[in-house]
């Protein structure tokens, strides 16, 4: 069978970064939004078919940090395209302001994790709980 690729720009950006370790292929791809506004951050990620308990989301030093490790999947076959891989998701974004650690929610519903960070002036470290 012939991997025929579609005239796309996901096939394009996959192209011309085919060179690249596939972990730094999905960063340039990602689904993800950061809204902000004067009270807060708004963290949007999309991440189709994980359980809350899989997410490990921590904040610390102004990084918001989001983990996800799961087992590998034995296929019986292989794969002829493969946009995305949630198996291990190891994700850092750094935030300038300093935010209220205490306030921080999380929920995940529709394949979409949301994260919202109140703004704060001091800076403590807190475990984050999914909804």
């Amino acid at each position: 069978m012939t991997n025929l690729k579609s005239n796309t720009l996901l096939s394009l950006v996959d192209e011309m970064f085919s060179d690249l370790l596939p972990e730094v292929r999905q960063i340039i791809i990602k689904n993800t939004n950061i809204l902000e506004k004067d009270d807060k951050y708004e963290v949007q990620v999309f991440y189709p078919g994980i359980k809350k308990s899989d997410f490990d989301i921590s904040f610390q030093n102004d990084i918001l940090e989001i983990k996800v490790e799961k087992p590998k999947i034995e296929l019986d076959g292989k794969y002829l395209v493969k946009t995305f891989d949630f198996r291990n998701i190891h994700e850092k974004y750094k935030f300038s302001k300093n935010i209220n650690h205490e306030q921080i929610e999380a929920s995940y519903q529709d394949g979409v994790l949301t994260i919202i960070l109140p703004k704060d002036k001091e800076q403590k470290t807190k475990k984050i709980n999914i909804q």
